[in-house]
C-alpha cells in the first residue's frame, strides 16, 4: 500500500467518525458545544468577536462562516473542517515518516471522535498538527514553513492558555538542542527545569486559587462530575497532582468504569495507549540504547509540564478529561516520537530513521 492510499484511507476514517459522532454518539452524550456552533450566525458572531475577542467567538465565526459558504448546509461545513484537520494530521504523519506505531495511535477512537466535527477541539488539533510538523522539519534540517508555524503557535496560544508554556518550552528546547553545543546545552536544559519548579513553587497559592475557580465550570448536577472536596483543602491540587495527572489522561476511575459502557471502552482504549507509550519509553529502540541525562530530562520536563497545566480541566470529570485530551494528544505522541528517535540528544549528525 503506497503512502497516498494511506493518506486517503486516514481521511475517510476520520470522516466516518465524524458521521458516527454527529448522528449516533450525539444521542448518548453531549458533543461539547457543537449545537451552539452549528446554530451560530456569521455576522452576529463576527460583531461579538470584534467586541470581545475570545476562542468561543472565534469558533463561532469559523464554523458559521463555513456554514454560510455552503448555503447553511451544516454537513458540508463539518466535512470541510474535518478534511482540513485530517490533512494537517496527514502532514504530521508524513513528517514522522509514516511510523506505523504512531499512525495506529492517531487512529484512537476517542481522539477521532472529539476532533472530527465542528468544535474548538478540531481547530486546536489542526494547528497543533501544523506546529508539530514544522518542529520535526526543523529538527530534521528540512525546509520549515515559518508562516504555518507562526500561525499555528498564535492560534494555539489564543485558544488554549494551558498550552502556552508547554508549546513555548517545546519550541525553546528544540532550538537549544539544535543550536547549542554540549557544554552550553548541559547547563541550559537543567536550568529550564529548575526555573519551572521554582516558578510553580512561587505561584503555588495563585495556582491553588485558580484551580478552585475552575471547579465552578463543572456542573455538580452532572452524573459524571466527581466530588471536588479534595481540591478545596489548602494545596489540595498539589497534594493530589500525581493522581490528577494520571486520571486526566486516563479518563474514568475504576469505580466509574462499571457505571457506563462508554467509560469501559474509554478505559480499555486508555490502557492500550498508555501501555504502548510506556513500552516506547522503556524500549526506545531495537538496540535498547541507553538515553543520556539530557535526553530524559527534556522529555520528562515537557511531559510533566504539559500534564500539570491540563490537570485542572480533567481531574473532575472523565468525559471532559477525554474530550480535552484530544487537544494535546498529538503533542504527547510527538514527544514520545522525538524521544524514541533521539531528537532530544545534544549531538550532531544523523538522527535515527
Amino acid at each position: 500500500m503506497n503512502n497516498k492510499t494511506v493518506d486517503i484511507l486516514f481521511i475517510l476514517y476520520r470522516l466516518f467518525f465524524m458521521l458516527v459522532s454527529v448522528y449516533i454518539i450525539s444521542n448518548f452524550t453531549k458533543l461539547g458545544d457543537y449545537d451552539r456552533y452549528i446554530a451560530s450566525d456569521f455576522m452576529d458572531s463576527f460583531v461579538k468577536f470584534i467586541g470581545s475577542p475570545n476562542d468561543t467567538y472565534m469558533t463561532d465565526v469559523i464554523i458559521s462562516g463555513l456554514k454560510k459558504l455552503f448555503l447553511g448546509n451544516i454537513m458540508f461545513a463539518n466535512i470541510i473542517i474535518n478534511v482540513i484537520s485530517s490533512l494537517a494530521i496527514v502532514r504530521l504523519i508524513r513528517k514522522m515518516r509514516y511510523n506505523i506505531i504512531f499512525m495506529i495511535l492517531c487512529l484512537s477512537p476517542s481522539f477521532s471522535i472529539w476532533s472530527s466535527f465542528a468544535s474548538k477541539e478540531i481547530i486546536v488539533v489542526t494547528f497543533m498538527a501544523l506546529m508539530l510538523s514544522e518542529v520535526i522539519a526543523f529538527l530534521r534540517d528540512e525546509k520549515v514553513n515559518y508562516l504555518f508555524a507562526a500561525l499555528a503557535v498564535f492560534m494555539l496560544l489564543f485558544y488554549k492558555l494551558q498550552l502556552v508554556l508547554p508549546v513555548l518550552q517545546l519550541l525553546l528546547s528544540v532550538v537549544i538542542l539544535k543550536r547549542s553545543n554540549q557544554h552550553s546545552g548541559v547547563v541550559i536544559i537543567p536550568l529550564i527545569l529548575v526555573v519551572n519548579v521554582l516558578g510553580i513553587f512561587i505561584m503555588r497559592d495563585y495556582v491553588d486559587d485558580l484551580v478552585r475557580s475552575i471547579i465552578v465550570h463543572f456542573s455538580s448536577a452532572s452524573r459524571s462530575t466527581r466530588d471536588s472536596t479534595f481540591l478545596m483543602q489548602n494545596y489540595g491540587f498539589f497534594l493530589n497532582l500525581p493522581y490528577g495527572m494520571f486520571i486526566t489522561f486516563f479518563g474514568p476511575t475504576l469505580g466509574e468504569i462499571s457505571t457506563s459502557t462508554l467509560h469501559l471502552f474509554t478505559a480499555i482504549e486508555s490502557t492500550l495507549i498508555i501501555g504502548t507509550l510506556v513500552y516506547l519509553f522503556i524500549f526506545k529502540s531495537k538496540k535498547f540504547i541507553k538515553p543520556d541525562f539530557i535526553h530524559v530530562m527534556v522529555f520528562i520536563n515537557l511531559l510533566l509540564l504539559l500534564m500539570f497545566f491540563q490537570t485542572p480541566w480533567g481531574i473532575l470529570n472523565p468525559g471532559s478529561a477525554i474530550r480535552y485530551r484530544a487537544d494535546y494528544y498529538l503533542y504527547i505522541l510527538v514527544l514520545f516520537y522525538l524521544y524514541r528517535e533521539d531528537f532530544f540528544i545534544l549531538k550532531s549528525g544523523e538522527h535515527n530513521e
